[in-house]
């Protein structure tokens, strides 16, 4: 028998409750839902206990009664999915057993913890992080001391709870008291009444959403309860480091690392890897700028067809992206985890200039922590979120969201070690780099308009970085200032996204192509948040170009140097220049 609270609902197969609920249930879809979920289990409920005891004695499989009584509500309720509350039995081999007889059923999974964390890893790493849609994470009653941020190293996207009116122990949200907690959790910052919440807040979190518990409770205050968790979730939010991984389904996605590097000696060098796939093909860029020679050595490769293992989907296994054949004669480029932790790499690319034919290679380990890659959950250093939310539509006609959004976010204090070869000369190097990870819908121009986008990523030396975009499509002037803007990370890990003004500025440098780019750049930010903050980008050296194979457009990419004012004091430092501009 299946249940609704006391209410049975379905046997043997068959629906036998309320004739007018499946279409009330149904009728929620009319509305602004998009999923419908049935969550089993609670507190003193012995769910799982026995559907251990009923998996034992019929199985799992189509003539199972188990089988057939959620064959039952998934078609006369129109289910997506079920939540699993297990809070009496935490038996890993029947959750695991059980949502694999919900997955091959169609059904979604949802788990709903509020305690015993290395339990539910346990669950999600036999399964695998990418079969579980989210964990709905209670945050209230025995759960009241939860930290959101630390279960999100389970590798699966937390959905944070709160309650009302609630015991054991007693949990009592007001509206504001919800807005105060999401932001505290969102941004790190404020505070909270402890009789909503008691845990210890990390300084921020990306949370996918929120709930509330129960619907009864709230019912006449509604629309102000989801009003006050609402702002946190304007965009969709990354979660890391589950997002460092590839995302099935996405037009594109793009991983590349930038940066300035130096020998023992202070010779000073650029570098670019970019690994890329698009639905049908995919493409590396490898570049090492010698600033001292002022050489440049690059290659573009098209990978076509784009290999259909080029990036691992599945945080429960390791993360890697492998891209490209030195073999034959391509651009090959792998990135690794170290350890446990995805957000610290091992990053190799190997390529053949296309100008002097000589061999290069690149081979460099990053880390956002000394000695953090088997610290579980890892250590997570807060990224830039660009536009401030790492999210941004750009195709408003899509109905999923990887074909609606793009989504971007930039490692920017990764520690790197390793060496640079040069037709044979090894120079070991070290420095601080930059790694952008952009998947989802990427700004298309208008048809028949060239592609074009100019961007200045800053590394200043007090802690604050920033990356900076011209509008997309708007091709730039000499000494005409450019509408624009930039995200700046502070020091403290928030990111803040404000307009800016950009002037390109003189010396040109001209490519065989005949493309004009510049090679110096004024950024000025007038914002509240950021007053009397201005600085100059210069590149260091003028022929930074990645020449496309064929007739395709070529793009300026390249090391270079900054210094300024940020809010009124000298700032310098390592600078970053890109420029597309057809």
């Amino acid at each position: 028998d299946l249940t609704f609270n006391d209410t049975l609902i379905v046997r043997d197969g068959q629906y036998v409750g309320n004739p007018d609920w499946p279409a009330t249930v149904k009728s929620l879809r009319a509305g602004h839902v998009t999923k419908i979920f049935a969550s089993f289990g609670g507190y003193g409920v012995p769910d799982f206990s026995r559907i251990g005891k009923l998996m034992d004695k019929y199985g799992t499989g189509p003539d199972s009664p188990l089988y057939q009584n959620f064959a039952c509500i998934k078609q006369e309720l129109g289910l997506d999915g079920i939540d699993f509350d297990d809070e009496d039995c935490y038996d890993q081999n029947i959750v695991v057993k059980f949502a694999g007889m919900l997955i091959d059923m169609g059904f979604e999974i949802t788990f709903c913890p509020y305690t015993e964390q290395d339990f539910w890893s346990g669950c999600v790493q036999a399964l695998g992080a990418s079969k579980i849609s989210w964990l709905n994470l209670q945050c209230y009653a025995g759960g009241k001391t939860n930290n959101p941020g630390e279960w999100i190293g389970i590798g699966v996207p937390v959905v944070a709870g709160v309650c009302a009116d609630c015991c054991c122990e007693q949990t009592t949200c007001s509206p504001d008291d919800v807005r105060d907690v999401f932001r505290l959790w969102t941004t790190g910052q404020g505070s909270v009444n402890s009789s909503c919440w008691i845990g210890s807040a990390a300084s921020s979190i990306n949370l996918l959403g929120g709930f509330i518990w129960t619907y009864g409770e709230v019912a006449a205050e509604l629309g102000q309860y989801v009003d006050a968790m609402a702002g946190s979730f304007e965009n969709p939010a990354i979660s890391l480091p589950k997002d460092q991984y590839a995302h099935q389904g996405a037009p594109t996605e793009w991983w590349w690392h930038v940066g300035t590097l130096s020998s023992a000696d202070g010779r000073k060098f650029g570098f670019e890897i970019n690994a890329t796939g698009m639905t049908e093909y995919g493409f590396t860029q490898i570049e090492i700028t010698d600033v001292a020679r002022q050489a440049n050595y690059q290659q573009v490769t098209p990978i076509v067809p784009l290999p259909t293992n080029w990036a691992e989907p599945d945080p429960a296994q390791p993360w890697r992206v492998n891209l490209g054949d030195i073999a034959a004669k391509q651009g090959a480029i792998t990135m690794r985890a170290i350890g446990n932790n995805p957000l610290n790499m091992d990053v190799c690319a190997e390529f053949v200039d296309a100008t002097t034919l000589q061999p290069c290679k690149i081979s460099l380990q990053l880390r956002q922590q000394e000695g953090s890659e088997e610290i579980v959950p890892p250590v997570i250093r807060p990224p830039l979120l660009v536009w401030g939310t790492a999210c941004q539509e750009v195709a408003p006609d899509a109905t999923m969201p990887l074909a609606r959004n793009n989504y971007y976010y930039s490692l920017t204090r990764l520690n790197a070690s390793g060496y640079l070869n040069i037709n044979g000369e090894v120079i070991p190097v070290t420095g601080l780099t930059w790694m952008d990870h952009e998947y989802g819908a990427f700004p298309q121009a208008k048809p028949g308009a060239p592609v074009i986008w100019m961007l200045q990523d800053m590394q200043l030396d007090n802690g604050v970085h920033l990356s900076n975009f011209t509008k997309f499509g708007i091709l730039p002037q000499e000494g005409v200032p450019m509408s624009s803007t930039v995200t700046v990370l502070s020091a403290d890990g928030t990111s803040t996204y404000v307009d800016s003004v950009t002037t390109p500025l003189a010396p040109l440098y001209v490519s065989k192509k005949g493309v004009t780019y510049y090679t110096n750049f004024l950024v000025s930010i007038n914002s509240p948040e950021f007053p009397a903050t201005e600085f100059k980008v210069a590149s260091l050296m003028p022929a930074q170009v990645f020449i496309s194979p064929g007739s395709g457009p070529d793009v300026y990419e390249g090391v270079a140097g900054c210094e300024g004012t940020f809010k009124g004091q000298a700032v310098s430092g390592s600078a970053w220049i890109e420029q597309n501009l057809g």
